[in-house]
């Protein structure tokens, strides 16, 4: 993927952090989306509107494994504060 050429010289680019997990999401890449953004998240900032969207990407993939117990963690600690 091009994006990830990307990530690699501007890895705080929360646009195409975005695009990748998207790119995940539509390739049913549930684990490879998950460690995708484990991996960036020291990148992702914080108290802005994208990181929470970033947190919620990552609460939907985790759902898709049925991992509700660390979905509802990242909702309480990061969605909704």
């Amino acid at each position: 993927m091009a994006v990830l050429a990307a990530l690699a010289a501007h890895p705080d680019d929360v646009w195409a952090t975005h695009a990748v997990a998207h790119v995940y999401e539509m390739r049913g890449a549930t684990d490879t989306a998950l460690d995708f953004l484990t991996t960036t998240e020291a990148n992702w900032g914080s108290n802005n509107l994208f990181t929470v969207h970033l947190w919620w990407h990552r609460a939907l993939f985790l759902l898709e494994q049925q991992r509700i117990a660390d979905v509802l963690a990242i909702y309480d600690r990061e969605v909704h504060h």
